[in-house]
């Protein structure tokens, strides 16, 4: 059995994981990234599961980022491997897949992928697929986000906001079901969308998905300061200044720490391929 996992962040990926799209020049990473985070990753949790119901599968993983991948050793000892790959450049792809894969699972490309780029990056992850494959997209509803006590994390909570607002400046609050829809209707034999919610989930795991979110809307903020004139970006982002964001971004990790949590509903598309 083969998985593969294309994603923008790195707490997910199965036998293909790809990464955002960014300039060369942009290649840092910005995020604050702990060592812990390598290992709390979709593919070790769900190679795991499999194991324990005897079922053998390989994983491949592929991110833009390789200060995401563990160790090699930690690689080799799951059956779950990492490679560097960008969603929208296709002409990487030949030399990476020796094989295909029976699952491909997309994961919050709607953060990275431009309107007039969707179908190129979908059809690249449906060149991953082994006929009859399943593919599972899944993408975060920016609007439905849920946080916990608003006046208990008050830097949580304006962060929060901040990255809201960013997200609808950028566009990202448009539903992706007119863009994804249409492309598994066409493109499997059969095809369902559903919702869910991560208060469903347990604690710990809503915890990781606060963090995360925490981290991409700060990593929004310093892109924000660092594109142009810092006091200026701050005003427009609703802070007193620059130090005045930093500070309140640094604040609000403390208030993820002490127990806020950030909530999301996503939509998953599956799509069942057709036999070869």
């Amino acid at each position: 059995m083969s998985v593969a996992v294309t994603s923008s962040s790195s707490s997910s990926s199965a036998h293909s994981h790809m990464g955002r799209s960014r300039s060369p020049e942009d290649e840092k990473y910005y995020l604050r990234f702990d060592d812990d985070a390598k290992l709390r990753d979709w593919m070790f949790d769900t190679q795991t599961q499999l194991r324990s119901l005897d079922i053998q599968a390989i994983f491949h993983g592929y991110d833009l980022f390789p200060i995401h991948f563990p160790s090699k050793g930690e690689q080799e000892s799951k059956d779950v491997y990492f490679y560097k790959l960008n969603i929208h450049d296709k002409s990487t792809l030949p030399e990476l897949l020796v094989e295909k894969y029976d699952v491909v699972h997309v994961r919050y490309m709607s953060i990275v992928i431009l309107g007039q780029q969707w179908e190129g990056a979908f059809g690249n992850c449906l060149g991953f697929l082994e006929p009859g494959g399943v593919m599972i997209w899944e993408e975060i509803l920016f609007d439905e986000f849920e946080m916990s006590d608003r006046l208990e994390y008050p830097h949580a909570a304006r962060i929060f906001d901040m990255g809201v607002a960013m997200f609808i400046r950028n566009g990202l609050l448009l539903n992706c079901s007119p863009k994804l829809t249409p492309l598994f209707e066409t493109n499997f034999q059969q095809s369902t969308q559903t919702k869910f919610s991560t208060t469903n989930l347990n604690e710990d795991w809503q915890r990781l998905q606060a963090k995360n979110m925490y981290m991409v809307t700060r990593e929004m903020l310093m892109k924000k300061l660092e594109a142009g004139a810092k006091e200026e970006a701050a005003e427009e982002l609703g802070f007193g200044s620059a130090d005045e964001a930093i500070e309140t971004a640094d604040l609000s990790m403390e208030d993820y720490r002490k127990g806020c949590l950030t909530n999301m509903t996503i939509c998953q598309w599956i799509g069942e391929g057709f036999g070869g």
